[in-house]
């Protein structure tokens, strides 16, 4: 290179160079510009990857937004059934002293005063109804088996839902069932699936004085590892693992 510029005549060589060499530049800079951008292959390769991430963890995600979401719901009917009950109590005395033969007078009388915004329902499972109690007790839904009240395990409720008792619907579409020792909750409406024990539907305990109180009818946690497993019977003391799991579904919900 350094002799062909030091050449003293013409210049044709030198010229000559200088086109070869600005040609070898052009090359250089097409061919860096093609090596930063990628193949057909490259791009396939990549979206795949993208897509296999997306497919792992898209779930993963809606799952718990859906979890948030039924916990922010149930927090919302435990905070105001629980205001109500105390509130009642504080006016007409201890829950047993109250005449629970009549469960709907009860209901009339000490409690829906106290519930504003709110849409109440007997037992005569009318259309509309928030839990709906056919004759046989099994909980279904305006008489549509699609929206059947269910075990973990898949098998219809025909109890232990109160079947005699009035219910309520909030604002937001939750249901409650409102009885002596239980309050029954369905955290976003019979209209709306899966319709669940201990996924959308969750039992809480009242004690004497309006209080909430652990629920565990069977004595045992039914809310484990092994919940979506069980059949008649789990499920019931989801609730309360949630509140005693500082608001938080840890079973495989």
């Amino acid at each position: 290179m350094k002799d062909l510029i030091e050449l003293p005549t013409g210049g044709g060589r030198f010229v000559a160079f200088k086109e070869s060499f600005t040609l070898l530049c052009n090359s250089f800079k097409i061919n860096q510009a093609v090596r930063l951008g990628f193949t057909l292959a490259e791009s396939l390769i990549t979206l795949g990857i993208i897509g296999i991430l997306a497919a792992l963890t898209l779930p993963v995600i809606v799952e718990n937004h859906q979890k948030q979401e039924t916990i922010v719901r149930l927090k919302k009917v435990y905070s105001t059934v629980s205001n109500t009950y105390m509130y009642a109590v504080n006016l007409y005395g201890a829950i047993n002293t109250w005449d629970w033969s009549d469960k709907q007078q009860v209901f009339d009388t000490y409690l829906l005063p106290l519930l504003p915004s709110v849409t109440t329902f007997n037992s005569n499972c009318a259309w509309g109804a928030c839990f709906c109690v056919s004759t046989t007790d099994k909980i279904i839904w305006a008489a549509n088996l699609e929206h059947e009240y269910r075990w973990p395990g898949g098998q219809g409720i025909t109890s232990p839902i109160p079947s005699s008792s009035p219910s309520i619907q909030f604002p937001d579409g939750a249901c409650a069932i409102i009885d002596k020792e239980t309050i029954w909750i369905d955290v976003n409406g019979a209209y709306k699936l899966p319709n669940v024990i201990g996924k959308d539907v969750f039992v809480i305990g009242i004690n004497d004085m309006g209080g909430i109180e652990p629920y565990r009818p069977y004595g045992r946690d039914t809310c484990g590892a092994d919940y979506k497993k069980q059949k008649s019977g789990s499920g019931l003391d989801c609730a309360t693992k949630i509140i005693e799991q500082g608001w938080q579904i840890t079973y495989p919900w």
